[in-house]
C-alpha cells in the first residue's frame, strides 16, 4: 500500500496510555492499515506497536484541510480509520464531505472511529478543543456518507483521557453515573438512575461519545 504522509511520531506522550483504550472498540489486528487522524499527542507509532501492528500512518490536526482537499490517499487503501479526539474547532471543514471522503479511503466493510464531545452534554466544557456534535447528528450524517452498522459508546470524562468507555445499553450506563458520583450525590438519588427512564435520558447526557460504522450501505 502506498499512502503519504508517511508516519509520524510525536517526541513524547502527553495523555497516558489507557486514555486510548478506543482502540478496543475496533477489529484490530497485526494486519489492518490504520490511518489516525487528529491529536499528535501520542506515541501512536510504538501503542499500536504494542498490538503488532506497524501499517499505521498518521494525519496531524493540521494537515486536515490539505489532505481532503487533495485527495491523498488512494481508494480502499485502510481497514481503519480513526478520528478520536474528534474535529479541531475552526476552519472549513464539512463533516458530511470528510466523511464521504474517508468512506473512499476505507476498504469494503472497513471501519471509521470517531470521537466528539456533545453539544448536549451537562458539563458543555469538556472537549472544548473539538468540535461538539449530537447523537441524532453524527448518526445521520454517517448515515447519508455511506456508513452502516453504527455502534455508540459513551466516555467521560473526555476524549482525551476518558476514564470510563461503556456501550449505550442498559445497566452499564448506570453503573458508570453511580460509580463516578458516589461520592458526591446522595445514595437515594443515584439508586434512581437504574430506572429505564433515567437510562434513556443518562444515554444522551455522556460529555463525549465514540462512533464506530462500516463501510457500506447507508444506516
Amino acid at each position: 500500500m502506498q499512502a503519504s504522509p508517511q508516519i509520524q511520531t510525536p517526541s513524547q506522550d502527553i495523555i497516558p496510555e489507557s486514555s486510548l483504550d478506543w482502540r478496543f472498540l475496533l477489529p484490530l489486528d497485526a494486519d489492518s492499515r490504520v490511518l489516525v487522524i487528529g491529536g499528535g499527542r501520542d506515541d501512536f507509532t510504538r501503542l499500536f506497536g504494542k498490538m503488532g501492528i506497524s501499517a499505521l500512518t498518521w494525519l496531524g490536526d493540521e494537515q486536515l484541510q490539505g489532505a481532503f482537499d487533495a485527495r491523498t490517499f488512494p481508494p480502499a487503501a485502510f481497514d481503519v480509520v480513526a478520528i478520536p479526539f474528534g474535529f479541531p474547532r475552526g476552519g472549513a471543514l464539512r463533516e458530511l464531505e470528510v466523511y464521504r471522503v474517508i468512506h473512499g479511503w476505507l476498504r469494503p466493510g472497513g471501519n471509521l472511529l470517531f470521537g466528539f464531545p456533545n453539544l448536549l452534554g451537562l458539563k458543555r466544557h469538556f472537549g472544548s478543543a473539538s468540535r461538539k456534535a449530537t447523537l441524532w447528528g453524527v448518526r445521520r450524517s454517517l448515515g447519508r456518507a455511506g456508513y452502516s452498522q453504527l455502534s455508540l459508546f459513551g466516555a467521560m470524562p473526555n476524549l482525551q483521557a476518558p476514564e470510563y468507555i461503556l456501550p449505550l445499553k442498559g445497566q452499564a450506563i448506570g453503573f458508570a453515573w453511580q460509580h463516578r458520583y458516589r461520592y458526591k450525590y446522595p445514595d437515594r438519588l443515584l439508586n434512581l438512575l437504574g430506572s429505564r427512564p433515567a437510562l434513556a435520558l443518562l444515554a444522551g447526557l455522556f460529555p463525549c461519545y465514540y462512533a464506530t460504522a462500516k463501510s457500506g450501505p447507508g444506516l
